[in-house]
């Protein structure tokens, strides 16, 4: 068959566009939009705010936060949040509660953004239903197309509702969890996949609180963008205790094992008397509040190199080592919680971790978590986590050793210090190493040498 010269100017020009679909993409556009703002951004520490009466921005900010959620339309709130003397104001998220994108809604969120300068991100629609996502995703898209620097993002419901709870009504047949997952991702387009669970309910740690982490983690994963987590902090809220210093620990350093690169804690304060957050219902900081502001300088350490890991190099299942406790007068295995899974050779091999261990001492939940990252130049690094905790006991009554056996070939490992945010070298002995943590808190190692990421970003 014989073509004309326009022909075949086509045919070349299809040919060319065809190649240039299948060419690798550059590294930092595969990274997306919430990946390159993770990456750009300090970590990420937040608190719901929504009643202007109980807040200062000194306060805020003593707490160790460094952004405002703002979750009601309240001018009070930004003033605060917007403190006109720059050293004192901080970066806002703002709240968007409507379900479909009209003018009004466009006109509230522009002027939001030209009277209070700060805002650097939008959470859309608070545990949204399938059936309002596809309403929720044009508001979504015009916010990135007219804010490409800002983070667009939603929140999605924990596990264990019904079909009917998660969906809007009552599909056609089973609607899972992690159908619910998916669609949220394909339909809203989050810059990161942010959830929210509360674990602590009557003095006990939900069954679910491993396994939906997982199921969040996996889910972001696979859509290759970061994922977040809101932080329990209130008491008297469906059923929910305040936590205390070892069971908030537990919750921060979990969840960064898992590779959470965002928190938010619910809720900063509240005037309901029958209700306790960071705040007390007249306004005081209690406990909570200044466990808090501990916890968020290490995570803000950790968080500097934690944000150029985010978890994506590890298998979709973060290594569980089970300690021991009494039971009837014997000493029996604890067990593995839902979702968790041990440590395979496989794993270990690539990791050059031969065996984890929980030393002498006995009692449930006496267990370590291990987070494995992997950074772009393939280096090497795990977070080694205690997760003993328990209702009312400080994380010092909580401490745990553990022994991590090493491959032989490993001559070099380094902990980025979470009080401090330098790195050290450790003392290798036999292969081993002994860690010693407070209850329900991890430290993050790397193999090989002690070069971390993110150290030198001025962050």
């Amino acid at each position: 068959m014989k073509y004309s010269t326009r022909q075949l100017i086509t045919l070349k020009i299809l040919v060319l566009v065809l190649y240039v679909i299948g060419m690798p993409v550059n590294a930092e556009e595969v990274r997306g939009r919430g990946k390159r703002w993770v990456r750009s951004h300090p970590f990420t520490l937040m608190a719901l705010s929504e009643n202007e009466n109980i807040h200062d921005s000194s306060e805020y900010r003593g707490a160790g936060l460094n952004t405002f959620l703002v979750f009601r339309y309240q001018p009070e709130i930004f003033e605060v949040a917007y403190d006109r003397d720059p050293p004192l104001g901080l970066p806002w998220h703002f709240h968007v509660e409507e379900f479909e994108l009209t003018e009004r809604v466009k006109s509230r969120i522009q002027d939001l953004d030209r009277s209070y300068p700060g805002a650097t991100g939008w959470l859309i629609k608070d545990e949204p239903q399938t059936t309002a996502m596809p309403g929720l995703a044009k508001i979504m898209d015009w916010l990135r197309q007219t804010y490409p620097d800002k983070l667009v993002y939603s929140n999605a419901f924990p596990i264990g509702g019904t079909p009917g709870k998660y969906f809007g009504r009552d599909p056609n047949g089973p609607y899972p969890y992690d159908k619910y997952l998916e669609d949220f991702v394909n339909i809203l387009k989050p810059d990161v996949l942010m959830f929210d669970i509360y674990p602590f309910r009557g003095g006990g740690l939900s069954s679910l609180y491993f396994k939906n982490l997982e199921n969040v983690r996996a889910a972001a994963i696979k859509a290759g963008i970061p994922y977040w987590s809101f932080i329990q902090s209130c008491q008297g809220w469906s059923g929910t205790t305040l936590p205390s210093e070892s069971e908030l620990r537990m919750q921060i350093f979990t969840s960064l094992a898992y590779g959470y690169t965002g928190f938010a804690y619910f809720i900063y304060g509240t005037p309901a008397t029958e209700y306790r957050a960071l705040l007390d219902a007249d306004g005081r900081p209690n406990y909570l509040y200044y466990e808090a502001a501990r916890v968020n300088r290490e995570v803000m350490n950790l968080g500097r190199a934690l944000r150029f890991l985010e978890g994506e190099g590890g298998p979709l299942y973060v290594p569980y080592i089970p300690g021991r406790h009494l039971e009837n007068g014997q000493i029996v295995d604890n067990h593995y919680p839902s979702g968790t899974d041990p440590l395979t050779e496989e794993v270990g091999r690539e990791w050059k971790i031969e065996n984890i261990s929980v030393d002498e001492g006995v009692g449930l939940r006496r267990d370590a978590l291990v987070g494995l990252f992997q950074d772009d130049n393939n280096g090497h690094y795990f977070m080694l986590v205690n997760t003993w905790c328990d209702i009312g006991v400080s994380a010092r009554d909580r401490q745990a050793s553990f022994t991590v056996t090493l491959s032989p070939d490993v001559k070099v490992i380094s902990r980025l210090s979470r009080e401090t945010g330098a790195t050290e070298l450790l003392q290798i002995t036999n292969s081993k190493i002994k860690v010693t943590l407070p209850g329900g808190t991890g430290d993050l190692f790397k193999i090989g040498d002690s070069r971390f990421p993110g150290l030198d970003d001025g962050e």
